[in-house]
């Protein structure tokens, strides 16, 4: 038996509610397994089937760690719908071209989170743009 027992299983109390209450808060989730998503979009880029259906109904879909997320606007909806597997990154944007124009002008938001002047993107720039963001947010899978 080591010396200094009680001590271990002191910090060993105190991690456990620790990560009991970062858990119970949502900060930390823990997984019995990787789930099957990817963070980087492929030439055929698929966000999940459920996201894509439900983003059909509304803004609220649930990405592969069962977590809700806000879509930002109908366009992106609408780019959440082409992401079934069939179409390269070239496909989706021509789509995306021919439903809202060579250009795009996307919200920003300053350091304070107001809103600030518009950015001016291609079509090529926003669909590589929307693709990291459904990246980000665990939308797409492998």
């Amino acid at each position: 038996m080591l010396l200094g027992g009680g001590q271990a299983d002191d910090d060993q109390k105190a991690l456990t509610e620790a990560m009991f209450i970062l858990a119970c808060s949502g900060e930390v989730s823990f997984l019995l397994s990787r789930p099957f998503l990817l963070t980087e979009a492929t030439e055929h880029p698929q966000a999940s089937l459920l996201a894509r259906k439900q983003a059909q109904t509304g803004p609220l879909v649930t990405n592969l760690l069962h977590q809700t997320v806000q879509l930002e606007d109908d366009r992106t909806r609408d780019f959440l719908q082409l992401l079934d597997g069939t179409r390269t990154i070239d496909q989706i944007t021509a789509e995306m071209t021919e439903k809202f124009g060579p250009t795009i002008q996307v919200g920003q938001k300053d350091r304070a989170r107001k809103p600030a002047e518009p950015l001016l993107l291609s079509t090529r720039e926003s669909v590589q743009r929307s693709l990291a963001m459904v990246g980000k947010l665990g939308l797409l899978i492998a």
